[in-house]
């Protein structure tokens, strides 16, 4: 058995000291999204054809458990619980959210795509005929007598200052 340096005796070179084996993370996914859809996403992966549909379809598929994770970890963690793993909880709900987005659920998204009843209103009243007779503009005030003391009076273009 070939051993790297500073490899303790009893790990094998396959197995990783550091980070995640993804191997094992595949392995793991295989058998949580068999339990939860019945379906072998390998399986269901190869009979799409182009790699775009490919993954889309293992999107589709693994949806189910993206769902179970984000659900898990947002409904059914206590907040002790996710304090004690900020950044791993954090990443398993940026994940199932983008699976789950791959797929078309996105939070945010309107089911509704129709102009809002206050919308159509306002477009209506703006673009359609006017409703009621515009009333006539209110009368100009008559001139104030005293208005021209108050003013301050401007010095013309050739006046000196005074000052």
């Amino acid at each position: 058995m070939l051993r790297h340096k500073g490899m303790p005796p009893h790990r094998k070179p396959s197995q990783r000291r550091y980070g995640l084996d993804l191997a094992r993370c595949w392995e793991l996914l295989r058998k949580r999204v068999y339990d939860a859809t019945g379906l072998d996403i390998d399986q269901e992966m190869r009979q799409a054809g182009e790699p775009v549909a490919r993954a889309r379809r293992g999107a589709d598929v693994a949806s189910a458990t993206a769902m179970r994770t984000l659900l898990a970890l947002t409904q059914g963690a206590s907040a002790a619980d996710l304090e004690t793993d900020k950044s791993g909880a954090r990443l398993m709900i940026e994940g199932s959210r983008a699976v789950l987005s791959i797929v078309g659920l996105r939070a945010g998204d309107v089911l509704e795509h129709d102009f809002s009843d206050r919308f159509k209103d306002a477009l209506s009243a703006f673009y359609g005929p006017p409703t009621a007779a515009l009333e006539p503009a209110p009368a100009a005030l008559p001139p104030d007598p005293d208005e021209p003391a108050r003013r301050r009076r401007t010095p013309a273009a050739g006046d000196r200052d005074p000052a």
